[in-house]
C-alpha cells in the first residue's frame, strides 16, 4: 500500500513538474514574442515620423535640381532651397534622437514655446497628405497664449499623430464633412489646452486606443496614441478625448504653464 501512495504521489510530482516546465516554456515563447513585436512597433513608429523631413528632403532637392537646370541657372531659388534640405535633414536626426530619448524615458529638452507655431509647423508639414485626401483643416488659435515649456520636436510628433489619426478616420466619410478643426486656449491660469477633432467614425473604447498595440486600424500599428501619451505626460500635461456634439472624436493635451511645471 506504501509503495502505491509513493508511485503515485511521484506521479503526481512529475506530472507537476512537467507542467511547470511547459508553462514555462510557453511564458519564453511569449515574453520572446512581445520583445520581437515591441522592437517592429518602435522601428514602425521611427520610420513613420522620420519620413516626414525626409520627404521634405526630396522634394527640396528637386527643386533644387529644377533651379538649376534652368536656363540660366536661377542660383537665388537653387541657395533657398538647398538652406531648406539642410534644416529638413536637421530635423530628420532630431525625430530620432527625440525618439530615442523618449523610449530611454530621458526628460524633455524643454524651451520656451508658442504652442501656435508648433501647430502651424506641424500643419505645413501635413499639407500634401491633407490636399490629397481632400480633407480641410479649420483653426481656432488663441494668439494671446502664453508661452509654455515643452520639448519641440515630441510636442510636434503629438500633433502630426493627432492629426493623422483624424485624417485616416475620415478616408470612408463620403456623406459628411471631411475637416480638421483645431484649436488652442487658456484653460483656468496654470495650462494651455489643445483640441483637434475629426469628424470621422469615432472610437468605439476613448480609453483602449491609448493601450500599446492597441489599435482598430487594419494596417495600424497601436503605438501612436501610446507614444503620445507617454509624450504629454512626460511634459506635466494630460491626454485625453471629450465627447463630440456630432460625428468625430476630438482629442485633447494640456500643457502646464512654466509656474506650474513639476519639479
Amino acid at each position: 500500500m506504501f509503495l502505491v501512495v509513493a508511485l503515485a504521489a511521484s506521479q503526481l510530482i512529475e506530472t507537476k513538474r512537467r507542467s511547470e516546465e511547459a508553462l514555462r516554456t510557453i511564458q519564453e515563447r511569449l515574453s520572446r514574442a512581445t520583445r520581437f513585436a515591441t522592437v517592429a512597433e518602435l522601428a514602425a513608429s521611427i520610420a513613420h515620423e522620420v519620413s516626414q523631413p525626409l520627404s521634405a528632403v526630396v522634394a527640396n532637392g528637386q527643386a533644387c535640381l529644377q533651379w538649376l537646370s534652368a536656363n540660366p541657372p536661377n542660383v537665388t531659388n537653387a541657395q533657398v532651397a538647398a538652406e531648406r534640405i539642410v534644416r529638413d535633414g536637421k530635423d530628420a536626426g532630431e525625430v530620432v534622437r527625440h525618439m530615442r530619448a523618449l523610449f530611454k524615458k530621458t526628460a524633455p529638452e524643454e524651451a520656451d514655446l508658442d504652442i501656435n507655431d508648433v501647430i502651424d509647423e506641424v500643419r505645413r508639414l501635413i499639407h500634401k497628405e491633407t490636399v490629397e485626401k481632400r480633407i480641410a483643416i479649420e483653426t481656432d488659435l488663441d494668439k494671446r497664449l502664453p508661452s509654455v515649456p515643452g520639448d519641440r520636436v515630441q510636442l510636434q510628433q503629438v500633433i502630426f499623430n493627432l492629426l493623422l489619426n483624424g485624417i485616416e478616420a475620415m478616408e470612408t466619410v463620403v456623406d459628411g464633412p471631411r475637416k480638421l478643426l483645431i484649436r488652442s486656449r487658456l484653460q483656468g491660469t496654470d495650462a494651455i489646452v489643445v483640441e483637434i477633432r475629426d469628424y470621422g467614425t469615432g472610437l468605439a473604447d476613448s480609453e483602449k486606443v491609448y493601450e500599446a498595440f492597441y489599435t482598430t486600424k487594419e494596417k495600424g500599428m497601436g503605438m501612436g496614441l501610446s507614444i503620445c501619451r507617454s509624450i504629454v505626460e512626460a511634459h506635466g500635461g494630460r491626454l485625453g478625448t471629450v465627447p463630440s456634439q456630432g460625428p468625430g472624436t476630438t482629442f485633447f493635451f494640456t500643457l502646464p504653464l512654466r509656474a506650474n511645471v513639476p519639479t
